[in-house]
């Protein structure tokens, strides 16, 4: 699909997809064949693994003759060992290719790798199966790609074939009339609900991951960022509007550097990315912000610059799915085609610049799980030898990013591993073992301590103190006493101390395993391994920000903790949450999470299920943030469907890390239809309420006359639970569709009664129900 969407750009010559031209180039194709993969092997493969990832001039064949010497070399065109792929020679398949510019990027690593076996030996790993050899090779049906219609089924590139593509992302005031990258994050999550026959089950259930409409994600990321500014600049409320007012295309404040200075430096993380939905929404709007504030930004090159600078500087996002992870980067990759432009120059790449190296911008990760305490601490320690080793290898992640050619990158990769390495030597030395620079100076310290000790000679002077009469001649006794004995014993003791922390010292163990192996873990983790999700998450160690983000947003799963014999539940429950409630689901703990991750007065928006503003698991984390954050915007979809394949009732809340103020902004989108989501701002202030949410309550969004009805009830009336009464299960239907109608049904089932005695009846039958969400 990538390949698809940069097509557009001209950057992918036609005879890829031509089914009569690769007949002349492939040997034995057939594009029906269910039996063949040769266009997967020698086209799609040799297109990303050795053309868009290898610079136009270094491009070639592996060689039987020098197979030793490239063994592990990923970035050769492979062609069968026994029988070739081509018609053509290896020659004619390079000039083929060569109209493709090298784009770099992650997404077109071979992920075979190299590993090293217990006895010393290589062993080849074969994850993306780029080989010669046909048993080692993947292998996907010509079919797959090229069938005719069939039962229903044809090829990828038939169904493609139908649409017009763009490389630009829309905006949801954009007229349709392409598809746009958004279209590769409703891929993802149609692939996430694809029904597996053999465990009857799809991956959703597991990840509860759902794709969240582009109104929504706007309307997400503009709060943000409104929320955001006013929080760092000093910025009018008229001003905000008419910095993000859509038809305004330019404007002048006093402050404008001030405003893009604080835009350039804004840091955004998404815990729970998946295709990269938000990340991709906080991009184009930073980009649309700053180009109304400075038009030199609506060059082609500079605005590649800018975009490349936010991406690099300001946008992070973490998810436990490698393939989401995959999508988001894919996305970025296409916004930053978007400002480039095909020239003629083969030699200068056509003019295309290499695309950045997001490995250490968009993790996989399990972003719930924090740092142990021990390896939090041992990072944490204020050391400059420390700060020095971790500035170190940010520069080389950053070196890194901007690396174009596979020695470049594996050349950092190496000096990335070994600089993880000895930030974990210098932390087991701090924490875990003797710490040999502290034991010098600790016996240097004794030393010097020793000789002034003895440096102070015994001096005795003439002292008096008076005595205690009943008469004022109060009588004097003449005493001696050293000079320096209060010095002697201030140094005494300060001896006697050094002396205990240098024992105490030299008695640490340095073979504490578990300590030892907490912080491998920490060097295990390898940002560059695309195929392995991390078991924790952590900023500093992963993205070098240490004082937290000032925007977390994003959409995180819906799953049950209880879900799969309480698995989740037992996963987190010793993960210190607050919020945790083994009934709960998983988003109340992202909520935690995504407080824990922020600066202080940094903003929190998520869209999540609504059921924890009135359920019991929600209880806890109303606790929580009732003293713990100040709530500023509440929005309750109630029975909108927000997400097209999700039947869940959602909510919008924003909040900061900030003292609960009581004064949340909510309201309740009773009569908004789903059509009606792109006006979302516009509906929340003719509609919405103040809300003073201040406790562990449930949280039930009312206007200002219904909240003086419930003061009045409340007042006057007696609360349930102080009833002498038990309360069970209400009607429980077994399909509510079959046995719950609307008003407007009934009356139509009893116009149609023949008599009045069967409309007396029939209406006797059908009683008014009060479901817990009215």
């Amino acid at each position: 699909m990538f390949v698809w969407f940069i097509k557009q750009k001209d950057l992918i010559p036609s005879w890829i997809f031509e089914e009569m031209e690769l007949k002349e180039i492939l040997s034995d194709f057939d594009s029906q064949s269910t039996e063949k993969g040769n266009y997967y092997n020698a086209v799609i493969q040799n297109l990303f693994f050795a053309t868009l990832n290898k610079a136009i001039a270094e491009r070639g064949f592996t060689d039987d003759d020098k197979a030793y010497l490239q063994y592990g070399i990923k970035t050769l065109y492979r062609d069968d060992n026994k029988k070739s792929f081509f018609k053509v020679s290896h020659e004619e398949i390079i000039r083929l290719f060569s109209s493709v510019p090298f784009l770099n990027g992650g997404l077109f690593e071979c992920l075979d790798k190299l590993e090293t076996s217990e006895n010393g030996n290589n062993i080849q790993i074969y994850n993306d199966g780029f080989s010669r050899e046909r048993d080692r090779r993947a292998f996907i049906p010509n079919a797959l790609f090229f069938q005719k219609e069939k039962d229903g089924h044809e090829g990828i590139i038939h169904i493609l074939n139908r649409y017009n593509f763009t490389v630009e992302e829309n905006s949801p005031s954009d007229v349709q009339v392409a598809l746009d990258p958004e279209l590769l994050g409703k891929v993802f999550e149609n692939l996430l609900g694809t029904y597996n026959p053999e465990t009857s089950e799809t991956a959703r259930k597991d990840s509860g991951s759902f794709y969240t409409p582009r109104e929504i994600v706007n309307f997400m990321v503009d709060e943000s960022i409104k929320n955001y500014l006013e929080n760092s600049i000093e910025i009018s409320s008229e001003q905000i509007n008419q910095l993000f007012d859509d038809n305004t295309s330019e404007v002048k404040f006093k402050n404008n550097k001030e405003t893009i200075k604080s835009l350039m430096n804004i840091k955004v993380l998404d815990p729970a990315c998946g295709s990269g939905a938000f990340p991709v929404g906080i991009l184009q709007r930073l980009v649309s912000l700053i180009r109304k504030l400075d038009s030199s930004y609506d060059s082609k090159q500079n605005l590649y610059e800018l975009k490349l600078h936010l991406i690099e500087n300001c946008i992070f996002g973490s998810d436990i799915q490698t393939i989401a992870v995959q999508i988001a980067k894919l996305r970025f990759f296409i916004t930053l085609i978007c400002e480039q432009e095909k020239g003629s120059d083969a030699k200068n790449n056509y003019g295309f610049d290499p695309l950045p190296n997001l490995e250490t911008k968009f993790v996989a990760a399990n972003s719930l799980i924090s740092l142990r305490s021990e390896q939090a601490s041992a990072l944490g320690i204020k050391n400059d030898t420390l700060a020095k080793l971790k500035q170190e290898l940010l520069e080389i992640r950053t070196n890194h990013f901007k690396a174009s050619t596979a020695y470049e990158k594996k050349d950092y990769r190496n000096k990335d591993k070994e600089k993880r390495k000895e930030i974990i030597k210098l932390l087991e030395s701090q924490v875990i073992g003797i710490n040999i620079t502290k034991v010098v100076l600790l016996e240097n310290e004794i030393k010097t301590l020793e000789a002034k000790i003895n440096a102070l000679p015994v001096v005795m002077i003439d002292m008096t103190e008076k005595q205690a009469e009943l008469f004022d001649s109060s009588p004097k006794t003449l005493f001696q006493k050293d000079k320096n004995e209060d010095e002697r014993k201030k140094l005494q003791k300060a001896l006697k101390e050094t002396k205990a922390d240098l024992a105490n010292e030299k008695s640490k163990k340095y073979s504490d395993e578990n300590g030892a192996k907490s912080l491998e873990e920490l060097v295990s983790w390898n940002p560059y391994d695309q195929n392995v999700v991390a078991d924790f998450f952590d900023a500093n160690w992963m993205f070098g920000i240490e004082d937290g983000f000032d925007i977390v947003i994003g959409n995180p799963p819906y799953i049950q903790l209880q879900n799969n014999s309480g698995k989740l539940a037992k996963l987190y429950e010793n993960q210190n949450y607050k919020a945790f409630a083994k009934t709960g689901d998983i988003y109340c703990l992202f909520y935690e999470r995504g407080f824990n991750l922020l600066k202080d007065n940094g903003h929190l928006c998520f869209i999540t299920s609504n059921k924890w503003m009135r359920a019991g698991y929600g209880e806890k984390l109303r606790d929580f943030f009732a003293k713990n954050v100040n709530p500023k915007k509440l929005i309750d979809f109630a029975g909108v469907k927000v997400f097209e394949s999700a039947t869940v009732d959602t909510n919008i809340l924003l909040f900061q890390k900030a003292q609960n103020k009581k004064q949340t902004l909510a309201c309740v989108t009773k009569n908004m239809k789903y059509d009606d989501l792109g006006n979302l701002s516009h509906f929340i202030q003719q509609n919405s309420s103040a809300c003073a949410f201040g406790s562990a309550a449930s949280w039930v969004i009312l206007s200002p006359v219904e909240q003086s009805i419930k003061r009045k009830i409340e007042a006057a009336g007696v609360p349930l639970k102080d009833w002498d009464i038990s309360i069970n299960y209400g009607i429980k239907t077994g399909y509510n569709d079959a046995f719950i109608i609307s008003g407007a049904k009934r009356d139509e089932i009893l116009a149609e009664c023949r008599t009045e005695e069967e409309r007396r009846r029939t209406d006797e039958l059908i009683r008014p129900v009060l479901r817990g969400r009215d």
